[in-house]
């Protein structure tokens, strides 16, 4: 009777474990797609040069095409190689091949390479561990017209991919995972793709016969105990069982209402197994009310930590300017929005004298705590050199200096700090590490301008720093932030990235009021992530320059 139910149970449990390895391996197939198709994606990224367009136009152009249709597997590619030279895009080839040997290694997948699209096919152009330019038709691949300009990643198994040809056949086998992202652009249709191929049958097949074995080996031995188990057992054993159900099911309700019930030894001495297992219950209802205890003490004390760190978001967001001014001259506005209770951002703006104003926003290179407390030092320091030296450049080297002699953790800070002279509207900067500000300069929107980078602050105690200068006339406005912006991600793990930020930076400009640019800004990027979790610190910062009055007057007429 009770090897039947044993037996019974052990086919019901074999059942809902073939149903959940198929699940299992269903989901891995799928992250194993998503994965490859990430991997596209990213590597796609490394590769934007102009000269990559020209080698793909170069393989799908006639002259190309009349080689490669006289060529086969395995013969001379002389001619090949004199089209590519005469093009001047040996030695890029050369290099793109490296990339995609560092890419391959990076991302730990068996295969990366380019092809090229004429609509109807993709032909190998690159590869790393291939012999670079196309050799034959047994490199060509299938793909609809459709995929061929679909303009975004195609996902594939490697039979859907390969068309024809042994090359194809002997490694289907083998491979199952093909995406393709598309990293050029020509008249509107996209004429080259990265490509990685990585395998999963391999692996599928050696856990499967792992699988296998094991429920072999789950059968004899279920077979063979459930067998003994029939022999052995008395009726004996069923009140003692009962007992240690009945003891266990006495503490766990009288827990359940006070949280305080003692644990009472059933007081079984069989010198067997159940006088264990009655042992190992009574030990554990010891070790739950003990545990009880201590989580009631963490409770308590999680609670100060967690009063602690609201006093601590208090305090640093008291050292942040709340108050922003309004003149006639400029006024501005910011935000710092922190991914944990406190964090690394910072913005900063004081007055030099009456004609000088500087502005400085900073990332620290940690959250929470560690970051908040470096994030005051750097702050407090940089206001303390620039009120002395009033240069932008030579403060970051100052401040890099001491950081750099008293950081035993080793954390760092990129600075953008500038200082603009409100009656002639020039603005000196400085940039250590930080993100491109952003300007809107007389009739223009706002544009990303590229300056000059520093080191960040606390790397390196030598870094040198440069100053360099805009002209800043009546009307126009200023925008800086941090990377949180940028890489904002949505639920889909994808960047906000700086093209996005700069297009939403235009639209709001729209609104001439420094706060309402500021909140459309914000909000653009709480509509992206909605659903993701914030994991950096936004900071965002923008100034409107009216000039002085004086200057604002139109010249007379004579």
């Amino acid at each position: 009777m009770y090897g039947l139910i044993a037996l019974l149970v052990f086919f019901s449990a074999l059942f809902s474990l073939a149903n959940a390895t198929a699940h299992y391996f269903n989901q891995q197939e799928k992250q194993f797609n998503e994965k490859n198709e990430q991997i596209a994606e990213a590597t796609a990224g490394y590769f934007q040069d102009e000269r990559l367009s020209q080698l793909a136009h170069l393989v799908l152009s006639p002259e190309f095409t009349t080689v490669r249709e006289q060529m086969s597997w395995g013969d001379d590619r002389t001619k090949l190689d004199e089209l590519v030279m005469s093009s001047g895009l040996s030695e890029f080839e050369s290099r793109a091949r490296e990339m995609l040997t560092r890419m391959q290694n990076v991302f730990a997948i068996d295969s990366t390479y380019i092809a090229a699209c004429d609509g109807k096919a993709c032909y190998f152009v690159l590869g790393p561990r291939d012999y670079g330019l196309l050799e034959g038709e047994k490199l060509q691949y299938s793909l609809t017209p459709e995929q061929c300009s679909a303009g975004k990643t195609v996902n594939l198994s490697y039979s859907e991919f390969v068309e024809k040809g042994t090359y194809g056949s002997d490694r289907t086998t083998y491979y199952n995972g093909v995406s393709l992202s598309p990293i050029g652009e020509q008249d509107g249709e996209y004429t080259y793709w990265m490509a990685s191929e990585s395998d999963i049958l391999l692996f599928m097949a050696d856990e499967l016969n792992h699988l296998f074995q094991v429920i072999l080996f789950m059968i004899a031995e279920t077979v063979v105990f459930g067998l003994i188990g029939v022999a052995v057992m008395r009726r004996q054993l069923t009140q003692p069982i009962i007992h240690i159900k009945d003891n266990a099911e006495k503490f766990t309700t009288e827990n359940s209402v006070t949280q305080s019930a003692k644990p009472e030894d059933p007081g079984i001495r069989s010198n067997d197994e159940l006088e264990d297992l009655s042992q190992s219950l009574y030990h554990l209802e010891k070790n739950v009310s003990k545990t009880q205890g201590e989580l009631k003490k963490i409770s308590e004390e999680r609670g100060k930590l967690q009063a602690e760190l609201s006093i601590a978001t208090e305090i640093q967001q008291g050292v942040l300017p709340r108050e922003f001014p309004k003149t006639d001259v400029y006024d501005l506005y910011a935000l710092m929005d922190p991914a944990r209770e406190v964090g690394g951002d910072f913005y900063d703006f004081f007055p030099l004298d009456e004609d000088h104003l500087c502005l400085v926003i900073g990332d620290v290179s940690d959250k929470g705590i560690p970051a908040a407390l470096f994030m005051m030092t750097s702050k407090t320091m940089l206001k303390a050199h620039a009120l002395s030296s009033r240069n932008p450049a030579e403060t970051l080297e100052a401040v890099n200096r001491t950081l750099c002699e008293y950081n035993p953790a080793e954390m760092f800070v990129t600075v953008w700090m500038g200082i603009l002279d409100l009656k002639t509207g020039l603005l000196t900067a400085s940039n250590g590490g930080h993100e491109y500000p952003m300007f809107q300069l007389g009739e223009k929107p706002f544009e990303v301008m590229e300056d000059p980078h520093g080191l960040v602050l606390g790397a390196m105690p030598n870094a040198k720093y440069s100053n360099y200068e805009v002209q800043m006339n009546p009307g126009d406005r200023l925008f800086v932030y941090s990377d949180g912006a940028t890489d904002a991600v949505n639920t889909e793990t994808k960047d906000f990235g700086l093209t996005r930020l700069h297009e939403t930076v235009v639209k709001a400009a729209e609104c001439s009021d420094v706060q309402g640019l500021i909140t459309a800004v914000r909000k653009q990027l709480d509509d992206y992530s909605a659903g993701a979790d914030q994991f950096d610190d936004i900071t965002l910062l923008t100034l409107n320059y009216y000039g002085q009055k004086e200057l604002q007057k139109e010249p007379e007429t004579l």
